[in-house]
């Protein structure tokens, strides 16, 4: 298994096809974002793509400065987060986050930020809840806090 940042990877093109093709709602939006070039526009500068890949993609997801609360204070983020059903069960995610966590502290960061709506997911990564917040959509959002 290796870790590759999509948006710098030589073959971009043939992640990018593997992504279009993910069942999950919100995979077509980061699909549409990244071939459209909005990847900055959307989530501030230099967002990265981490796909965790082995022949496939496993899991991926994003780690940028703004996701889907549009709070100035708070950054950076890890978002999409999103594990292929057949691989679910095998923590694949912990790959990602161990390898974001690593970028994170060369970027002296103290804690990463994660909006979801799911509960008792996150806490095993060790994700600790932070407070509830309205998104950009003005839907509640439970927001997870990962101290480095």
């Amino acid at each position: 298994m290796k870790i590759i940042e999509l948006l710098s990877d030589k073959n971009k093109d043939y992640y990018l096809n593997k992504l279009k093709e993910c069942q999950w709602w919100a995979a077509k939006y980061l699909y549409n974002w990244i071939v459209e070039e909005k990847m900055e526009e959307m989530f501030g500068e230099n967002p990265r793509v981490f796909l965790l890949v082995e022949e496939e993609i496993i899991s991926f997801c994003t780690y940028v400065h703004q996701d889907e609360i549009h709070d100035p204070s708070m950054y950076p983020w890890i978002g999409f987060v999103y594990t292929y059903p057949k691989h679910r069960g095998h923590h694949h995610f912990k790959k990602l986050l161990d390898h974001i966590v690593e970028i994170a502290k060369m970027e002296n960061h103290k804690q990463i930020f994660l909006s979801t709506n799911e509960t008792s997911l996150y806490e095993k990564y060790g994700f600790d809840y932070y407070k509830n917040m309205k998104d950009f959509t003005g839907n509640d959002s439970r927001i997870y806090i990962f101290k480095i």
